[in-house]
């Protein structure tokens, strides 16, 4: 909880001086033409950004519901697949099966559906329930301190040219310069912190894959390299678009708008002719 108030603290301080402090004044005032349509992009994300935050905060990532269990035909196939695979998954701890792609949470104390990884910075797991909305919060966060940064040097440069006119009146304050400086350091820590997590989930949203199931496909090449099990290929990566779909939503244009992940956190698209036994016992086991 303190580190969730934190961000929301590190969010609001950024926004407001950045704002109403420096830009604003600094384009002609806040309800000027001209700073209503420079500021437009970045307080469309900066909303963007809150939006996204409280829902990948307060949002359930998901869980397996009670006597869940997978297909009897999968559950008496007693195949011994040379790939790894020996069996439906089951969760000791919550003495349950595990549904396709769910992990157990030591935090959470439960299985979450689809889980990526328990994020301290929203307080939650991320999860099927609240991914999208993390990947909204990570990019809307991206994009907006990118762009009040671009901003911010823009004013930095106006008020080294009025440092330099001896016949200006009236020169920048220092508390002014002050605030445009620790404000670019604070942004540059956010776009380098955050854009590593960017990057990484971008290419995990092309793979269709969550981050333990990153971890999961890396065990498995090696013990294919290793000639431990045959080789067996990732069964939820069905092409970048519908990866990127299965998470955003099946309509481009709505994706950057607030919505829950499509389906149901059970079942998921997979590549065609794959053995049901593998869709319900991924990832292979090492032998």
């Amino acid at each position: 909880k303190y580190i969730v108030a934190f961000v929301t603290i590190l969010i609001t301080y950024l926004q407001s001086t950045t704002n109403f402090y420096i830009l604003g004044p600094a384009l002609g005032g806040w309800f000027s033409t001209r700073s209503l349509k420079i500021l437009a992009p970045m307080n469309i994300l900066l909303i963007s950004i809150y939006v996204n935050y409280y829902l990948a905060c307060t949002t359930s990532p998901g869980s397996v519901p009670e006597e869940w269990e997978p297909p009897q035909s999968v559950l008496e196939d007693n195949r011994a697949l040379p790939v790894g695979i020996l069996g439906p998954r089951f969760c000791k701890k919550c003495e349950r099966y595990k549904p396709p792609r769910a992990h157990h949470c030591k935090h959470c104390g439960k299985c979450v559906l689809r889980m990526d990884h328990h994020c301290p910075w929203i307080g939650n797991c991320v999860g099927f329930g609240n991914y999208s909305h993390f990947i909204r919060f990570v990019f809307s966060a991206i994009g907006c301190c990118t762009y009040g940064g671009y901003l911010l040097l823009w004013r930095l440069q106006r008020i080294v040219d009025a440092w330099n006119n001896r016949w200006l009146v009236q020169q920048p304050s220092t508390q002014e310069i002050g605030i445009v400086i620790l404000n670019l350091v604070m942004i540059g820590m956010v776009i380098l912190l955050v854009g590593v997590l960017a990057v990484y989930h971008t290419f995990c949203l092309f793979q269709g894959q969550t981050t333990i199931e990153g971890w999961e496909r890396t065990k498995t090449r090696r013990m294919i390299r290793r000639r431990k099990i045959e080789r067996v290929e990732f069964p939820f990566d069905v092409g970048f678009y519908k990866n990127i779909c299965s998470v955003l939503g099946n309509n481009p244009l709505l994706w950057f708008w607030p919505q829950p992940t499509p389906g149901d956190g059970i079942h998921y698209a997979v590549k065609p002719n794959t053995d049901p036994m593998i869709i319900y016992s991924w990832p292979p086991r090492d032998p």
